[in-house]
């Protein structure tokens, strides 16, 4: 069977990450500094994914196969994950890398809405695009038990 690769469909973000590999940003600088007063264990992943980004501001990801309609990717800037190390905060590109991990465990009866059409902001500027993104996630996984909306609060 010859499975066919659906269109990929880049989501508006709302980072800029800058290109430009000599760029420092400051902010990247200072989670870098606060990681150094971490548990080792974070330290130590810290450094791992600093070597993984390079001089990259930002990784890639796709969403696996089925999850959406379309193949969504996503880009989460790294001083997002420094952030997550650092000072606890989360940001919602992190949480959509944890919806599409846990969409792919096996047998899972979940399917998820995508959190960039579902945030505040979407909901109270444009509420028919989010309405039209949930109807469409439920007539696509008629076999999926559970919905589940990942969201970042406040």
């Amino acid at each position: 069977m010859q499975v066919q690769e659906l269109p990929k469909k880049q989501m508006p973000n709302t980072h800029a990450p800058n290109s430009d590999p000599e760029f420092i940003d400051p902010e990247v600088t200072t989670a870098l500094e606060r990681t150094k007063t971490r548990p080792r264990a974070i330290q130590d992943m810290v450094e791992l994914l600093s070597r993984c980004v390079g001089d990259n501001h930002s990784i890639l990801i796709s969403s696996p196969a089925r999850m959406y309609p379309q193949t969504v990717q996503d880009s989460i800037p790294y001083v997002e994950l420094l952030q997550l190390f650092s000072n606890d905060w989360l940001d919602i590109s992190v949480i959509h890398w944890f919806a599409m991990y846990f969409y792919e465990t096996h047998n899972s009866q979940c399917a998820f809405f995508n959190p960039h059409h579902i945030k505040g902001d979407s909901c109270t500027k444009n509420p028919e695009a989010v309405q039209e993104h949930i109807i469409d996630m439920f007539m696509f996984h008629t076999d999926k038990t559970f919905f589940l909306a990942p969201y970042l609060a406040k």
